[in-house]
């Protein structure tokens, strides 16, 4: 059906068309009551809009945007009661009404928006039987893609020969599942070691909750190409994005239909994925294990697994993920985000692996995920920083926003004594803080390293309690800061000036708490030798949260 035959019916007798006879042939599939200006985005190609017009109150600008976004979607025409809220009806109306092509129709007072709904529905029921058969018929031819094992390159191609239009599929923190780029997407992809994503800031804007999205949401580009982003969802789980550019003809009904129906079997396929992938986790994970923390002789090892290069050293790193994750509440979506993470990160080595010639093997293990980097020459370069913070870096990209990762670094030792730079690793994971430090490496810590493997905790508090004891005593019966003002002052190197500020106290205050500090200790702050055993204490006191 189309406008003049919507014109026709019985109901539309009284109606008048106000401007746009150009579009008087354009297609009805629907019919859509809008008079939420922000319900734009749950609109469809080729529905007839039924509205008051009160939005259009709001501006010229306003009436511009909103015919503008009509024309992207494909508005069959305007079914407009302007009695109420556009008297007189706004010029601006007219001109884009024209412009785009898009009838706009006066309805009188008394006609209820439903009763024009329910007449339209029920000439386009014969529409609606045909587009369930095509609906049934593409997700069956789907599913057997899916079946048969096709890729997502293969399924890509699939659906662009259907719509006609360039197509890419992302998973839900935008990762390209398709290799192929096609030219026309690729001003809005970025690369990275192989790795390719979609740019959502080469958009004009997002809506607002689109991972929550069920439908198609057309879109436009900063450079003005149109496009349209279907969500992949499925069990109330956004698995990725299928976007589709307006290239080589507009937008129809039809295409609507096709991505709702494809999008179970490319989840099905996501899903699937991402279960391969944790299922060659744990193969390799067993065998790593067993490596840094079995007991089975080297020559077993080798049996195990003939790919590992048993001649090189290697260094251990452990890579810990803080993610917002934790704070999601339902928990299928938190299996699925957790089974994402997993995958992306472990997606994210295979592919930074392929541009790199060292050996590199890594594996999810518990909460944390453990990597062993290879390197049979002496070098050290590559177990630098640099090399930590851009593998960081290129992990981080594949992840959401909000997950902070850091790494612990363990020693470079042969196969035979890899277990010891694992232990070095782990250790390193007691000093991480809260600042931007990401990356820990054992020269950064060798001081802290030889404290809490040397000195044990009760050997700790022992030296603790024999210099420190009296202050810890006094500040327990009167909380009068002694060891906090002897901890500033030997800090200060003993400034009166500069200790006093740091603690907010007059400066013969400062003097009363160090005559009173001498006194307890009964040891002169002068003497350079106890001063050192003091600062050692207190550093000691300090860590006694990191020694086993």
């Amino acid at each position: 059906m189309n406008v003049t035959d919507f014109l026709s019916l019985p109901i539309a007798e009284n109606f008048n068309i106000l401007a746009g006879d150009s579009g008087l042939n354009n297609t009805i599939t629907g019919v859509n009551i809008l008079d939420n200006p922000e319900a734009m985005t749950w609109l469809s190609p080729g529905e007839l809009i039924v509205t008051s017009g009160y939005f259009f109150k709001q501006d010229d600008q306003a009436i511009e945007r909103f015919f503008k976004s009509f024309h992207d979607i494909n508005i069959s025409a305007i079914c407009i009661k302007p009695q109420m809220y556009l008297t007189p009806i706004p010029n601006e109306l007219y001109t884009y009404s024209e412009l785009y092509h898009i009838p706009m129709i006066e309805i009188p007072y008394g006609i209820a928006f439903s009763k024009i709904m329910i007449t339209v529905m029920n000439r386009l029921s014969d529409f609606s039987n045909d587009t369930t058969q095509l609906a049934l018929d593409i997700n069956s031819k789907f599913m057997e893609y899916g079946l048969k094992g096709n890729t997502f390159d293969e399924l890509g191609t699939q659906i662009e020969s259907l719509l006609d239009n360039p197509l890419i599929i992302t998973n839900s923190t935008w990762h390209l599942l398709t290799n192929d780029v096609s030219s026309p997407f690729k001003p809005y992809v970025t690369s990275q070691k192989g790795a390719h994503f979609f740019d959502p800031n080469s958009l004009k804007q997002l809506p607002f909750n689109l991972e929550q999205l069920k439908h198609p949401v057309t879109m436009r580009f900063k450079d003005d190409t149109e496009s349209m982003i279907f969500p992949i969802f499925f069990n109330d789980i956004t698995y990725g994005y299928l976007i589709v550019l307006q290239e080589n003809r507009r937008f129809s009904q039809q295409d609507y239909i096709v991505l709702e129906n494809v999008t179970p079997s490319i989840a099905l396929k996501i899903v699937h994925q991402t279960e391969t992938k944790r299922i060659n986790n744990r193969i390799e994970r067993d065998f790593y294990r067993e490596l840094l923390f079995g007991n089975k002789p080297l020559e077993e090892l080798r049996g195990m697994k003939q790919s590992f290069d048993f001649k090189s050293q290697y260094t251990v790193f452990i890579l810990e993920v803080d993610s917002i994750n934790k704070k999601e509440t339902d928990p299928v979506k938190k299996k699925y985000n957790e089974e994402l993470e997993v995958a992306s990160i472990l997606n994210a080595i295979d592919l930074y692996k392929q541009s790199f010639y060292h050996p590199l093997h890594f594996f999810k293990h518990g909460t944390y995920y453990i990597g062993m980097l290879g390197d049979s020459t002496p070098s050290e370069i590559k177990q630098s920083s640099a090399f930590f913070s851009e593998l960081l870096d290129y992990v981080q990209s594949f992840l959401t926003d909000g997950t902070t990762l850091s790494i612990f670094v363990g020693t470079k030792d042969p196969v035979s004594d890899i277990q010891k730079s694992y232990d070095i690793a782990k250790k390193l994971m007691a000093f991480k803080n809260d600042s931007t430090h990401s990356i820990y490496q054992p020269d950064d810590y060798y001081f802290e390293l030889f404290i809490h493997e040397q000195i044990h905790s009760d050997t700790a508090n022992q030296l603790i309690n024999h210099y420190l004891g009296p202050l810890i005593q006094a500040d327990r019966k009167k909380d009068s800061q002694l060891l906090d003002t002897l901890d500033r002052y030997l800090s200060n190197n003993q400034n009166l000036a500069s200790a006093s500020r740091e603690l907010f106290i007059h400066r013969n205050t400062l003097l009363y708490r160090i005559e009173k500090i001498e006194s307890l200790l009964s040891h002169s702050l002068s003497d350079n030798e106890y001063t050192f055993y003091l600062q050692f204490a207190l550093y000691l006191l300090k860590k006694t949260d990191i020694k086993t």
